[in-house]
């Protein structure tokens, strides 16, 4: 193939990966493993391979495995995150953990979840945190995760009171 490797065929710089018009099985297979060294971004990347392959080739998640070295498990998480996120509304400023945890939340909230995490720079655990939080109907604890403490509950009556 003129002018690109057979593994970089089909990559998208950094946050996945698109299949090349035509792909043939051995040639998605050697994408595999080539994504697989994709160091910490590889997520993306497989998730949208293996994601054609199953759309494509039929294939399957132990046939994946042998390609990828990745747990059954891992593969399937992979596929979830990379088909919730299209390939437009991923965020490379945002790690791949925080777009996982924000998966299966409506694409609206995904989009106002992620404009926090990018915007207030929230660890994975920042915004575990300040999701439950927002479940409670509460603001998180730590103030570091949205700027004001959360709010006191009455000991006796549990209704919100000022702090």
């Amino acid at each position: 193939m003129p002018g690109s490797a057979a593994g970089d065929r089909g990559r998208s710089p950094g946050l996945g990966w698109s299949a090349p018009a035509g792909i043939e099985y051995a040639e998605w297979v050697h994408a595999g493993r080539a994504l697989t060294a994709g160091g910490f971004r590889a997520a993306w990347g497989v998730g949208d391979w293996l994601g054609f392959g199953i759309r494509r080739f039929a294939t399957g998640y132990p046939q994946a495995q042998v390609v990828t070295g990745y747990s059954v498990q891992g593969l399937r998480n992979m596929v979830h995150v990379a088909s919730r996120f299209e390939l437009a509304r991923r965020r490379p400023a945002v790690s791949w953990s925080a777009h996982a945890v924000l998966a299966a939340l409506p694409s609206e909230v995904q989009a106002l979840w992620l404009d926090r995490v990018e915007s207030e720079r929230l660890s994975v655990h920042a915004l575990r945190e300040a999701l439950r939080a927002d479940r409670r109907g509460e603001r998180s604890a730590d103030p570091a995760i949205t700027g004001v403490p959360r709010a006191a509950r009455c000991p006796l009556c549990a209704q919100p009171v000022s702090v």
